[in-house]
């Protein structure tokens, strides 16, 4: 029998997000995590979405449909891909206190519906922004997966091969 694989590298800030959420996952959360391509956010919302289902939540990883179990959790990655009708219905669901909605996008607000589904989450919590690692960052990454210090050469590397995107 093999061992599982460990849980992916998170950033700082991301990792707290998930903490969080897996310190009470029955607890209502809102979240928008928001970063470009490659930034991390679809591994954030795998985790949160195992660590909510692991405590036997129900997780949708759309937008909100008549029928749905009221307690539905809403991990939704790529909102900025939605239609304006379901990014409101998602805007809806977060104006409830006892909801969970957890939205990645990437940083493109333009248009109204997604300005007012931004807005509603950042009034629940900080934007959770996430980029590039910093060299630190992927040094200790490295350093976790080869379980001996990676070389500043390497890092190098790595960052000019990646531009530090996880």
């Amino acid at each position: 029998m093999t061992a599982p694989d460990p849980a992916p590298e998170l950033p700082p800030a991301a990792r707290s997000a998930v903490d969080a959420v897996l310190a009470d996952p029955a607890a209502p959360v809102k979240l928008l995590l928001s970063g470009g391509v490659g930034t991390g956010k679809s591994t954030v919302l795998a985790e949160i979405r195992g660590t909510l289902r692991e405590a036997g939540r129900v997780v949708l990883t759309r937008a909100p449909r008549s029928g749905d179990a009221a307690e539905a959790a809403f991990v939704v990655d790529d909102a900025h891909l939605l239609g304006d009708s379901e990014i409101d219905c998602l805007a809806e669901q977060v104006a409830d206190p006892s909801a969970t909605v957890v939205v990645a996008c990437e940083p493109l607000t333009h248009r109204v519906p997604l300005q007012t589904l931004t807005t509603a989450l950042e009034r629940e919590n900080p934007v959770l922004r996430l980029g590039p690692l910093s060299p630190a960052d992927v040094g200790r990454v490295l350093s976790t997966a080869l379980g001996v210090p990676a070389t500043p050469e390497t890092v190098r590397s790595v960052l000019a091969a990646t531009a530090g995107l996880p």
